[in-house]
């Protein structure tokens, strides 16, 4: 009889160990919730065809320049369930249709519990779009505007990817694009100056939910639109900018994305 009841009361604490670091997303998958935490920069490129092979090219070059250790992955890499390896994941820009198109839903949720549990996110042009819980595409410049609203499938960032930004048609690119830092006391812009300039290629300005903790980090010079951002899932902290600054390669820029690998890696409390 005791050693039932012993077998019993081990049961009972290990399904409540189990309910406590695992939790069900929507489809019934079952992710564990555990904390992860990094004790040096571990970054990791996401890289496949959606994204632009400019991007690809200067994301690495940057990275390269900065001196952070960096590992390209693909859906692979994060079905198999090796993200947690990496204190930051970097979307560099692309086409979120094709990122949400190829990583599918089992992927976006390994990437939204990555996140949830501590893991960093770096968004840029179209790496924000996909944050983003809603989702405003305009068009591609040279083409007719065609306005689709539509509910992001990763939903990390409580607000709204809008673009590309009627300011700038009818090329939507602007090659230096002003960018006022309207927050100086945040550690991915203390160090800043007070205007930078990067390039602008058909990314979105960033609509935070009144509710959300985002915060905003910059807006541009033309419009006064946000076009840096920072906010946190859950445990995870992530940094998007709609523009470019890895094309740069000018101190601030390598600076700016610097702080936010630090920051995002959770290193700089």
């Amino acid at each position: 009889m005791r050693k039932r009841i012993i077998i019993t009361y081990i049961t009972i604490v290990t399904c409540i160990i189990i309910g406590l670091t695992s939790c069900d997303d929507d489809s019934g998958n079952q992710y564990d919730s555990s904390l992860i935490t990094f004790d040096s920069i571990r970054i990791a490129l996401y890289i496949d065809d959606a994204v632009w092979p400019n991007c690809k090219i200067y994301t690495e070059n940057i990275l390269k320049e900065i001196g952070f250790p960096y590992t390209v992955i693909n859906k692979d890499t994060i079905l198999k369930g090796n993200l947690i390896l990496y204190s930051v994941l970097i979307m560099p820009g692309g086409r979120p249709d094709l990122y949400e198109q190829n990583l599918e839903q089992e992927g976006l949720n390994i990437i939204n519990n990555y996140v949830s549990r501590g893991g960093g996110y770096i968004g840029i042009c179209g790496g924000a779009y996909l944050a983003a819980q809603n989702n405003i595409w305009r068009g591609w410049a040279g083409e007719p505007r065609t306005i689709i609203s539509y509910s992001g499938m990763l939903n990390i960032f409580k607000g709204t990817a809008d673009g590309p930004i009627e300011d700038y048609a009818p090329t939507y690119m602007d090659f230096s694009c002003g960018i006022k830092i309207i927050n100086k006391v945040h550690p991915i812009t203390n160090n800043l100056p007070d205007t930078i300039y990067y390039l602008y290629d058909h990314g979105p300005m960033l609509i935070k939910e009144d509710d959300s903790n985002a915060i905003d980090l910059g807006k541009s010079l033309k419009g006064e639109k946000v076009l840096i951002i920072t906010t946190q899932y859950k445990n995870g902290r992530i940094f998007l900018t709609s523009g470019h600054p890895e094309v740069m390669s000018s101190k601030v820029c390598k600076d700016l994305i610097e702080n936010a690998i630090i920051w995002c890696s959770k290193l700089n409390t």
